[in-house]
């Protein structure tokens, strides 16, 4: 999720999840269920966890590998206005926060970031 200003929205994990509690992400992620498309998955997710509607693009597919879960993953750029009004679910996110381009990796040296969020901004080419 980019704004106009070139900041991703980050979103802190909520302390209920059961994959990385508490750590920080790119905002919004899911599950494609059986007969979605990951576009389609995108764009619920957007709704559930952020109370809104955008059009998304897609940037990268990727396998990310991780100790304990293996994951293809849809990579999608949403962008949306920095005051676009945000209502997120909080039973997913604790807390968010628009993070400039050129600060992801000043961001991530000083925030608890989910393994699975490096490797997947890496495969998107943001890190």
């Amino acid at each position: 999720m980019l704004d106009e200003k070139m900041q991703m929205l980050m979103q802190k994990r909520s302390k209920k999840k059961d994959m990385d509690p508490g750590k920080w992400s790119y905002a919004v992620g899911g599950h494609v269920t059986v007969g979605q498309t990951y576009k389609q998955a995108a764009i619920k997710e957007i709704k559930e966890e952020l109370g809104i509607k955008a059009p998304v693009g897609l940037i990268t597919k990727a396998l990310i590998e991780m100790k304990k879960e293996t994951e293809h993953t849809a990579f999608f750029e949403v962008k949306i206005s920095s005051n676009t009004p945000i209502t997120i679910d909080q039973d997913e996110i604790l807390q968010i926060e628009w993070i400039r381009i050129d600060q992801l990796k000043t961001f991530i040296k000083s925030h608890a970031v989910a393994d699975w969020t490096l490797l997947a901004l890496k495969a998107a080419q943001y890190l």
